[in-house]
């Protein structure tokens, strides 16, 4: 916003009491916007660290939407190992792993271990799309809300979670796994 400044006898600028009104007004909306982010953030922090996952503790359960218009429930994975990747479409580093999920997916025996991929704050049209697109059809859930990844955590994309056939926490991974490391680690949940 340009202020209208008016020459003073004495030379000096001086705003018109309209543009200091305005810009009182904007500062005001600024000010709002920004208390009312620290305290949505806050409150998101206070939740995270509350729920902060612990190798050996239980995974917390869960139950989403899939891509593909069924649901799915942690509490039905229960038996078999389950590695569940927190990723979206718009993340770089996880349309550069994402290739190696899919191999290594397609390649392992059907029934070995559980993969849900779970798309972090996206709809489902978009994923369908991208799926679409990049011909994939790994199984993957969709946290349009996020309570999902608050609930395990998740800081940043991707993040994985290997849970053992009770339902236990093994390993957390943040970043890319190269296709040797996702075949370790599918290996090591049998």
């Amino acid at each position: 916003m340009n202020a209208v400044l008016l020459e003073t006898p004495a030379g000096q600028p001086r705003l018109r009491k309209r543009d200091l009104v305005l810009g009182a007004g904007l500062g005001a909306v600024v000010l709002a916007v920004v208390v009312v982010f620290g305290l949505r953030l806050e409150s998101v922090t206070a939740k995270m660290g509350a729920s902060i996952l612990e190798v050996g503790a239980p995974a917390p359960g869960f139950t989403l939407p899939m891509a593909d218009g069924k649901t799915i429930s942690l509490e039905d994975l229960r038996g078999r190992p389950t590695w569940i990747n927190f990723w979206a479409t718009w993340c770089p580093p996880c349309r550069t792993e994402m290739p190696d999920l899919q191999d290594v997916y397609a390649s392992t025996p059907p029934g070995s271990y559980n993969l849900v991929a779970v798309n972090v704050g996206e709809d489902q049209a978009s994923v369908q799309q991208f799926l679409s697109q990049v011909g994939y059809d790994l199984p993957v859930a969709l946290d349009e809300s996020g309570e999902v990844s608050l609930e395990y955590s998740v800081l940043g994309l991707p993040t994985h979670f290997f849970i053992d056939r009770r339902g236990i926490l093994q390993e957390t991974y943040v970043g890319v796994l190269t296709k040797e490391e996702i075949q370790q680690r599918v290996a090591a949940l049998w």
